[in-house]
């Protein structure tokens, strides 16, 4: 995240309450309106009906404060979700424009709101990662999707790893090997490289025009495709 768009998080407020008699689908607009991403909202195990109240799909069996409060652009996923669940005792959680996706949990409110989907009719394809998988094949998925360079070491080491290996080849052999996972656009650039490190892999990622991309921003948000 830029020093500008912390500031205009810190200062970026929804223009209503969140209040007990405000009805589902009336909340999930305004969030929508207010900060680009969509909230989705839980009865139990399953959407609450839209026409409800949040104090009716609350929880009764729940101790809960019942206090109202303004969202904040700054606020993290968790802490929204936090905040509606020791508030009215609900679940919520925060999709990615359009549906697109759930974001992560570390992820801000205007970090999501600036992930950049495809235009209508395209989707975000989601990049799997294994040991199987050649360096070749993941270079150019990676480039195909979000327009940035990956570049792939062997193991731990500084050296770009071989084209034509598998990331099995290339790993590092006193790694754990990690798990197989998806390279998702509401990803941290510093979550996706732990993921590879755990696989025993080292990766940087490069903006079209030279220079690393920052740790803490989300490839959705520097997409250039």
């Amino acid at each position: 995240m830029s020093f500008i768009d912390m500031v205009k998080d810190t200062l970026t407020t929804a223009d209503f309450d969140v209040q007990g008699n405000m009805k589902v689908k009336t909340l999930q607009k305004e969030f929508s309106d207010s900060f680009g991403c969509e909230l989705r909202i839980y009865n139990g195990k399953r959407f609450a009906e839209k026409n409800h109240t949040i104090a009716k799909i609350r929880d009764s069996k729940l101790s809960t404060t019942g206090e109202e409060f303004k969202i904040r652009a700054s606020w993290s996923v968790d802490r929204l979700e936090r905040q509606f669940a020791e508030s009215f005792g609900i679940k919520v959680q925060v999709a990615l424009p359009e549906n697109g996706g759930l974001a992560e949990n570390s992820q801000s409110l205007g970090d999501v709101s600036r992930i950049e989907n495809k235009k209508e009719g395209d989707t975000m394809t989601e990049i799997s990662i294994n040991g199987r998988k050649k360096v070749s094949t993941l270079k150019r998925e990676f480039k195909a999707e979000y327009g940035l360079t990956l570049d792939v070491k062997k193991g731990k080491s500084n050296h770009s790893a071989e084209p034509h290996k598998t990331l099995s080849d290339i790993r590092d052999s006193e790694s754990p090997g990690g798990k197989a996972f998806s390279i998702r656009a509401n990803m941290k650039v510093g979550n996706l490289e732990k993921k590879f490190q755990e696989m025993g892999v080292k990766i940087n990622i490069k903006k079209a025009r030279g220079g690393f991309v920052s740790n803490d921003v989300t490839l959705g948000s520097v997409r250039t495709k």
